[in-house]
């Protein structure tokens, strides 16, 4: 246990003293891709077919969000300052995780329902738009 917290420390040490942005962007998409696989994980015999389109959609919303909060809300300069990017990056990429997590737990419901795939996949929306 003491060997795995001087380990964590260290590596956060490092990574919240980087000034490379190189740095940063990898530990972007180290979370983008643990996230995208992550939110897979009640889909087994699916996940592998799903994983890029959860990667995509993670990596262009949370992209996209992650964006706009640095360049438009925060205006960071230099923009790769780790001590914002890292915990704003990675509530960004929880919540998107959580979004399609609960859509696939949805989907698959309605299907072990004996919904059709067409009615799976609109019935959760109209219900949604027409409580």
């Amino acid at each position: 246990m003491w060997l795995q917290l001087f380990t964590i420390g260290y590596c956060l040490t490092f990574l919240f003293n980087t000034e490379t942005p190189w740095v940063i962007v990898v530990v972007l998409l180290v979370m983008v891709v643990a996230a995208s696989w992550i939110a897979l994980n009640e889909v087994q015999q699916q996940r592998r077919d799903l994983f890029f389109k959860a990667l995509l959609a993670i990596s262009l919303g949370g992209g996209i969000t992650l964006a706009i909060i640095i360049f438009g809300v925060l205006q960071l300069l230099p923009w790769y300052q780790p001590q914002f990017i890292i915990p704003l990056s990675g509530m960004i990429f929880a919540n998107a995780m959580n979004a399609i997590s609960l859509a696939d737990e949805r989907f698959n419901n309605e299907l072990a329902h004996q919904q059709s795939y067409q009615q799976a996949v609109t019935l959760p929306l109209v219900q949604l738009l027409y409580p």
